[in-house]
């Protein structure tokens, strides 16, 4: 079925709307952690791991990756793809996970249950002797196990546990999750962490660097001329784009307060405020606190 030229032709004139508003978006808007791979060696002891029969289904591996209280994160079923694995022989395995690997804590390998072919068939057993486990991320790797068991598991029987030296810590998960809402240090990422513990980690972002003569303002995200504050009162002089009113006197500046003085003094860069003083109580603000504007010199 084709569609009518109009609403053709109303698709084809919202592309390049749709265009412009996909180039808007921060580049980190919508990234989230793609995962990475899992590479899996086993070294297999005496005694072999048989495989599954003409069924597909059998004696076959799996590996569930756990937290502390037993929760499956990510689950691999038949890791040697119903292949026998010969005794004394080393096979490598990858797999790909989506997300992340937060709070693993534990490694459970285990064997299904065979399709018994006829009554005499017994649950196979398998000798592991070793398991080695790096995790691939974002182009870096990291060992997340590396255990010598040299266990016999049993067809069907509970599965073996390896605990990891330290639960995994996914300390961020898209880049938007380390952001610090600040414009002027520059874009925080979400990348492989750089010290165990952890698969991921925040990172600091690069400040942006202004042109000659310019610093970078947080309010209008944007680099801007240098501003100038000459008598160190935290406020910078109006010529440079500034609010203080009076950049040689640090008792002037916006948001001082305004005090009741004989020389009606100015402190807030605001002639409109004055200070409070009623001596008498009469109700009637002293005229000593209204501001004649700057100091006379």
């Amino acid at each position: 079925m084709s569609l009518p030229v109009t609403a053709f032709r109303a698709a084809a004139s919202l592309a390049p709307t749709l265009a412009l508003v996909l180039a808007l978006l921060p580049p980190h808007a919508a990234r989230a952690a793609d995962g990475g791979e899992l590479t899996f060696t086993f070294t297999t002891g005496a005694d072999d791991l048989r495989g599954g029969n003409v069924s597909g289904t059998g004696n076959n591996v799996g590996i569930a990756l756990v937290t502390r209280d037993g929760r499956t994160v990510r689950a691999f079923r038949n890791l040697n793809e119903s292949r026998t694995w010969g005794g004394g022989s080393t096979q490598t395995v990858t797999r790909t996970f989506p997300g992340t690997l937060d709070q693993v804590a534990a490694v459970e390998v285990s064997v299904s249950d065979r399709m018994k072919a006829d009554i005499f068939e017994q649950p196979d057993t398998w000798s592991l002797d070793r398991l080695r486990i790096v995790v691939r991320l974002a182009g870096a790797e990291r060992t997340l196990l590396d255990a010598t068991p040299r266990a016999a598991l049993t067809a069907g029987a509970a599965p073996l546990r390896l605990a990891l030296a330290a639960p995994l810590r996914d300390r961020c998960a898209t880049d938007d999750g380390c952001d610090d809402g600040l414009f002027c240090n520059g874009v925080e990422r979400c990348v492989v962490a750089s010290a165990p513990g952890a698969l991921r980690e925040c990172r600091a972002g690069t400040p942006v660097a202004c042109g000659g003569g310019q610093q970078c303002d947080e309010a209008s995200n944007r680099c801007q001329a240098a501003r100038v504050d000459r008598d160190g009162d935290g406020a910078a002089s109006i010529l440079s784009g500034g609010d203080d009113c009076d950049d040689e006197d640090p008792r002037r500046f916006p948001g001082n307060v305004e005090v009741c003085d004989a020389n009606g003094f100015d402190e807030d860069c605001d002639f409109g405020t004055g200070g409070a003083r009623d001596v008498d109580r009469d109700g009637h603000t002293d005229a000593m606190c209204f501001n004649w504007g700057p100091p006379r010199r």
